[in-house]
């Protein structure tokens, strides 16, 4: 009965991975970390929903624009791609799939701009980091502060790693004053037109 309950798993999971886009050749690099995280999400099920960065969605979509279908997981319950809770990205490097790093802030969301980029925002601090891919790597471009309330934007300047440690206040030493003027332009030169890419979701249960 126990075999019987972990094939009827297997077909269903392989079964949901029909009709989510991609080329067949994508699919076929992308189902086995696809299944990885729907084991994922029925365990969180099953254990009740614990798990900090619980993973709900999942879907291919071409970011960069350059032919090749990147697989995107979220935590987001609602499957609407406008809001994005928790993401995961993953890119085809020599016919393997390879997690892209992007690290996420502990509150706070994610945004895919049609330009490419992606945002993310820290609740917490205010704090707005930039990722685009360069050749086959998603990298960091610009963090920078909107504190819209106060008057004040900041462009940090720290060397190191922008999210380390990413829930404390950054030493004035290690940030630049922005007009407003300036914080918007480079705001436009990251997310374009401002149009959120329409990412086609679907259910990791």
């Amino acid at each position: 009965m126990k075999r019987l309950c972990v094939v009827l798993l297997c077909l269903l999971m392989m079964a949901g991975l029909c009709g989510c886009g991609g080329t067949p050749s994508e699919l076929a690099i992308y189902s086995r970390v696809i299944r990885k995280y729907k084991l994922l999400s029925y365990a969180n099920n099953f254990l009740g929903g614990s798990a900090y960065h619980p993973v709900h969605n999942y879907a291919l979509h071409d970011i960069d624009g350059n032919g090749i279908s990147e697989l995107l997981v979220s935590g987001n319950p609602t499957g609407d791609s406008s809001i994005i809770g928790f993401l995961i990205v993953f890119t085809i490097q020599n016919k393997k799939a390879v997690r892209q790093e992007i690290l996420a802030p502990r509150y706070g969301s994610y945004e895919l701009f049609q330009s490419g980029t992606i945002k993310t925002v820290n609740f917490e601090m205010d704090w707005i980091d930039y990722y685009r891919f360069e050749g086959d790597e998603l990298r960091h471009q610009v963090c920078v502060l909107d504190e819209n309330e106060y008057y004040e934007w900041f462009l940090r300047t720290q060397s190191v790693d922008p999210h380390f440690p990413p829930y404390t206040l950054i030493d004035p030493e290690e940030r630049t004053p922005l007009t407003k003027e300036e914080f918007e332009q480079l705001r436009i030169g990251m997310e374009g037109d401002g149009q959120l890419a329409e990412i086609d979701w679907r259910p990791l249960r």
